[in-house]
């Protein structure tokens, strides 16, 4: 099959998907990426819990840090710094939750890849938007703050240094440790009677 026959295929499955619209005479155009990601999010999260989305983020979000070492500019660089210092002064959970979505987001951002950061985009809005979402969550991640934040400035680092192993797996570490926190908060350990 020929480039441009690929070409064709890939466009017909956008715009099937509602991410772009054509016009004869005029050309394509890319439609509103957030109104599609908001409302994928919003099925998505009726169909999944925290630790399929965790699961999902662990596909991503290790290649994606690993992209980003290799990718990432000088000023996405600093915001990953400052996103991962708001993570570790942020003084309630509203504060602290955003400072964690930001600095995924930009490790997303400095990958440049834009079908991974719509992947991201969506996963992130699932989570943040699922039906089994509630203060307990949030409350989670606020008590591990310091080591999720010493994660952050981890996965900051290697991304700083060039140093694309140590970025994908500082990520893929940092997550494993937040599925694993979040699953002993859901399920605790049942006391051992001797």
């Amino acid at each position: 099959m020929s480039a441009a026959a690929r070409c064709a295929i890939a466009l017909d499955l956008l715009e099937a998907e509602g991410r772009i619209t054509r016009q004869q005479g005029r050309g394509t155009f890319v439609t509103d990426m957030r109104l599609a990601t908001e409302n994928l999010a919003q099925e998505l999260g009726k169909l999944t819990n925290p630790v399929d989305t965790l699961e999902a983020r662990l596909v991503i979000e290790p290649p994606q840090a690993r992209l980003a070492a290799l990718r990432a500019t000088r000023v996405d660089i600093d915001k990953l710094f400052e996103a991962a210092e708001a993570s570790r002064v942020a003084q309630d959970q509203v504060s602290y939750k955003k400072a964690d979505v930001a600095f995924h987001r930009r490790v997303s951002v400095a990958a440049r890849n834009p079908l991974l950061i719509a992947i991201f985009d969506a996963v992130l809005e699932t989570s943040l938007e699922g039906s089994w979402r509630h203060g307990r969550e949030t409350a989670h991640c606020i008590n591990n703050q310091a080591n999720y934040a010493a994660d952050h400035r981890r996965i900051a680092t290697a991304i700083a240094e060039r140093n694309p192993d140590q970025a994908e797996e500082a990520m893929r570490a940092h997550l494993n440790s937040v599925q694993q926190r979040r699953i002993e908060h859901m399920f605790p350990r049942a006391a051992v009677v001797e």
